[in-house]
């Protein structure tokens, strides 16, 4: 819940109305960022109470985590389904340049993205990108963004970092075709030594209405960057192994100083997407649209542990080169009636076709034993390295139609049902089918017609189900799969696939109230989640005397755990002051979510093993999923006998606390005096832990075990976002036609109830990246001639 629309922030700075010429290319607009110049995922904060947006490493620009009414599952990511321009795409928008977007979009209800049926589970982000406009020829816009990123906390070996963004666009029209062409640059300094990246990418578009019949169109970006981050804490208990190879014998305390000069994780990024759609109107009420999409994204990673860390004192370095390549694939089908019946009576079908599929190719090498550790990762195949290689690369393809009727009477009352059938035929022996179904009435005319009081009263319910599948290679099974599961020998690991099918079904009932001609809004959701969280392993291949050889696929071993999710939303926003000078508005969003495991096999029932025989979390009946395992202890700090039997070992392990947080919102407000405008947005989050695996390493917790001394409150207050702009007045006849500035500040103050360096990260704190804090001064300048 933003107080200001994004489409607001977005807005182009700077029309210029004249043909194609010298002079067009030198009136240009230059602008600050309104919102979140470096990473366009962090326009989601705020936009929802249900959505938590956090930050994987701390540092300022880099990607986000997207979490949607407390995720579902227990295994696998949590992170929605990315469309871009009709493009399905992996979930990292880094790759994209804020000016370049012209919306932003959650759906959270499983009722909307039941239509995307096995990659709907955990919601939907719909992005669209700008265009050029029909009723201008000829546009230039540019975008500047300038400011430093700062330690949120202070610690040692911190230092500011310099930070800035360009954009360019030329966009226009001209007959019935609409055009343009963008590029940007973007660099982000950490608050470490070493933490920074460069990325800069073109993006190309147009659009030609042939005639009153035919429409077609095509949107295509290709990225190049470069970063070197310290990977550290990621969303979820699923941490890095930074920490734990630093080497406690040159960092005695948990100091910053001096760390990442034996440490690298340099990374290279190329990626091409592109969308084309063809839209034909058939007869006044039927339509018909074909589009497809692609998504090229390669990535080379050159990671190194030094003398400072033990394993490459160990080893006298190690090096490990990773180079993955993900193609992945669209299209679809869609015809669609749409038609008015007697002023009052509407009604809307849809019958839709699609297919998506992906390649993907993953590659290791690891090295050791260097003679100058100056070579670092990228000196792998030099002197007496011996390398170890892995690779594998695997398919994916799934199909699957819907079919969807809505009606509407008079505004006054809606209904709507949707039937999905999806196939992932290499896994699967059926179909899955989903289904939903959606009813509202608005009772504001019916009650109260006058308005006065009463501007809206709108009631509405769904059922929604949607599900996620991924395939999941042998080597992968590590990231799906907790405690043990059967072996296979290292050559025979390419005939083994698993295949993770989770299926999610929501109930929801809302409640939305106006007063004051909507000066005043309120409103209020119950969802009921039941989620299955299946996870199968097959074997593709067979002996055939000394050899083995593909063969049709056999199961190897299952596991399924189910999980109830239920919970409250509720908004209010209002416009508290209002004249012809000023104004002033207010919102606020909270959420309140409850998960329970309700089945689950014994092979779930622990986290992953983090060392010797330290489990950090498990999946018990009743608690929430990967609810923090280990010890109590007294007031003394001893540990607490539950059994009674005398002795304190693994039988004494309990629930002591729960890692995904059980309250979270955002509060927000918005005020403009004549030329000056201001806005604020907090958010926060509470009822959830934090593992401190940081302290407990440091201190040499016995076979790595894990009290409640190490458990913090996961409670914070963060000031998210602050902007002032003011527009200074100019005088009417001036080729200048607006000149502002602006200051706005990002993540400025945080409160957190553990004190962390990071403190939006949930579940296990393996971090030793203190988070940023960013500070951005801008002029947007605005020219323009009719």
């Amino acid at each position: 819940m933003l107080l200001i629309s994004y489409l607001t922030h977005l807005k182009i700075l700077g029309r210029c109305r004249f043909g194609i010429s010298v002079l067009a290319a030198a009136l240009i607009a230059l602008s600050s960022a309104a919102q979140e110049p470096f990473n366009p995922a962090a326009l989601l904060r705020g936009s929802s109470p249900s959505v938590l947006v956090n930050s994987v490493t701390g540092s300022f620009g880099e990607d986000f985590s997207v979490l949607v009414r407390g995720g579902s599952g227990i295994r696998g990511s949590s992170q929605p389904l990315w469309v871009v321009d009709g493009v399905e795409i992996t979930p990292s928008l880094s790759y994209l340049n804020i000016y370049d977007i012209e919306s932003i979009r959650l759906e959270r209800d499983l009722s909307v993205t039941s239509r995307y049926g096995n990659r709907g589970a955990n919601g939907v982000v719909i992005v669209t990108t700008g265009a050029g406009r029909s009723d201008e020829k000829f546009r230039v816009k540019w975008n500047s963004d300038i400011g430093l990123s700062m330690s949120a906390m202070k610690v040692a070996g911190t230092a500011p970092g310099f930070n800035h963004n360009h954009y360019v666009s030329f966009l226009g029209s001209t007959g019935h075709s609409m055009y343009g062409v963008s590029g940007w640059f973007r660099q982000t300094d950490g608050v470490e030594p070493r933490d920074n990246g460069l990325a800069g990418g073109l993006r190309a578009f147009f659009e030609n209405k042939a005639n009153s019949v035919l429409t077609f169109g095509m949107n295509s970006t290709f990225v190049m960057g470069k970063s070197n981050t310290p990977a550290c804490t990621e969303p979820f208990g699923s941490g890095s192994l930074t920490l734990l190879q630093r080497n406690p014998d040159f960092f005695p305390d948990q100091s910053v100083a001096g760390w990442k000069e034996d440490y690298d994780n340099e990374r290279q990024d190329k990626r091409f997407t592109s969308g084309i759609f063809l839209a034909a109107n058939i007869g006044k009420f039927v339509k018909f649209k074909l589009d497809t999409g692609v998504d090229l994204n390669n990535s080379d990673s050159f990671i190194w542990y030094g003398d400072r860390t033990p394993l490459g004192a160990e080893e006298n370095g190690r090096s490990i080169v990773k180079g993955n390549t993900d193609f992945a694939y669209n299209a679809g089908a869609h015809l669609t009636f749409n038609r008015y019946f007697a002023d009052k009576h509407h009604l809307i079908a849809e019958l839709t076709a699609d297919l998506r599929g992906a390649n993907v190719k993953r590659g290791t090498m690891i090295g050791s034993d260097f003679f100058t550790h100056k070579l670092r990762a990228r000196g792998l195949n030099l002197y007496n390295s011996d390398p170890d290689i892995r690779k594998y690369e695997y398919n994916t393809f799934s199909y699957g139609a819907l079919l969807n009727l809505g009606y509407e009477y008079a505004d006054m009352v809606g209904v709507s049902a949707l039937l999905r059938i999806d196939h992932t035929p290499r896994y699967e022996k059926v179909p899955d089918l989903y289904k939903n179904g959606s009813a509202w009435v608005d009772l504001h005319k019916a009650l109260f017609p006058d308005g006065k009081a009463v501007s809206t009263l709108r009631l509405s319910g769904s059922y929604g189900e949607a599900g996620l599948d991924n395939n999941v290679p042998y080597i992968g099974y590590v990231d799906y799969l907790t405690d043990n599961y059967p072996e296979v020998q290292e050559n025979l690991q390419m005939f083994y696939e698993g295949f993770r099918h989770l299926r999610t079904r929501e109930g929801t009932a809302k409640l939305e109230l106006g007063f004051l001609s909507d000066r005043l809004t309120l409103s209020a959701a119950y969802f009921d989640r039941m989620t299955d969280d299946a996870f199968t392993s097959y074997c593709f291949g067979r002996q055939d005397g000394y050899y083995w050889v593909k063969a049709p696929r056999e199961s190897h071993f299952s596991r399924e755990a189910r999980i109830s999710m239920r919970g409250i939303e509720a908004e209010v926003k209002g416009v508290i002051l209002k004249a012809d000078k000023y104004s002033w508005s207010a919102s606020a969003g909270f959420a309140w979510n409850i998960a329970q495991i309700v089945k689950v096999d014994d092979g779930d029932l622990h986290g992953p093993f983090i060392g010797g025989d330290f489990i950090a979390t498990a999946n018990v009946l009743g608690y929430s999923p990967s609810s923090f395992y280990g010890y109590k202890t007294d007031e003394n700090g001893e540990l607490i006998d539950v059994t009674g039997d005398g002795v304190v070992n693994r039988f004494d392990r309990q629930i002591i606390g729960g890692s995904m947080p059980k309250f979270y919102g955002s509060v927000g407000t918005s005020f403009t005096y004549g030329d000056f405008s201001f806005e604020m947005l907090a958010t926060w989050a509470a009822g959830h832990q934090i593992l401190e695996l940081n302290k407990l390493l440091f201190e040499g917790a016995p076979d790595y075990d894990i009290t409640d001394r190490y458990l913090r409150k996961g409670d914070y207050l963060r000031l998210s976002r602050a902007r002032a702009e003011y527009s200074v007045p100019l005088k009417k006849q001036t080729v200048v036609k607006a000149l502002k500035v602006s200051l706005s500040g990002y993540d400025l103050l945080t409160y957190s109830a553990s004190g962390r360096w990071n403190p939006t990260v949930i579940g296990v704190d393996y971090g030793t990246c203190p988070s940023s804090a960013a500070l951005l001064a801008g002029v947007s300048l605005t020219f323009g001639r009719k």
